[in-house]
């Protein structure tokens, strides 16, 4: 039987179900750029897997934690939320990085009417999240193509990059 009620904790575990695929999908788009060590693989996926953990731990057993734990989890939630803040932000993340460093290739694209790929992190996130109803599979083969599609759209970007 599964017992779960919303209270402080649950709320938490939700908060950190919704920015653990966020956080594994920034990892990969930096990894995708390369120059970054095959560590970071092992970082996403382990950040991912123990991320979902602990947000299913808080969400379905949270309510046993008495008042003091349940603010020590809030702690240790905002906390990891302000160190993956700190640490994309050092790695030059944001939703549109792409065209931020290759802002000549989609101006020359936009004058001359062509369309170049987009990495898109707003549908991999989605997809991400959708990948969750197969428990851990689904969003790790969700990350694994996404990291295939990044690499080819930064390769792209780069090459058009040099051609201009």
């Amino acid at each position: 039987m599964v017992n779960a009620s919303l209270n402080w904790s649950s709320l938490f575990g939700l908060v950190l179900l919704f920015w653990t695929p966020f956080m594994a999908l920034a990892g990969v788009e930096v990894l995708s750029r390369g120059g970054k060590s095959k560590g970071l693989l092992v970082l996403i996926i382990g950040r991912y897997v123990f991320g979902l953990l602990c947000a299913g731990i808080l969400f379905f057993q949270g309510w046993r934690l008495d008042p003091i734990l349940q603010f020590g989890q809030m702690l240790l939630v905002f906390g990891l939320i302000a160190e993956s803040l700190y640490g994309m932000s050092r790695d030059n993340f944001s939703l549109h990085s792409d065209r931020e460093r290759y802002k000549s290739v989609y101006e020359w694209a936009h004058a001359n009417q062509l369309s170049v790929p987009k990495k898109s992190i707003t549908l991999w996130y989605l997809l991400t999240l959708a990948g969750l109803f197969i428990p851990f599979g689904g969003g790790l083969i969700v990350l694994f193509f996404a990291l295939r599609r990044f690499s080819k759209v930064e390769k792209l970007l780069l090459e058009l990059q040099e051609s201009l």
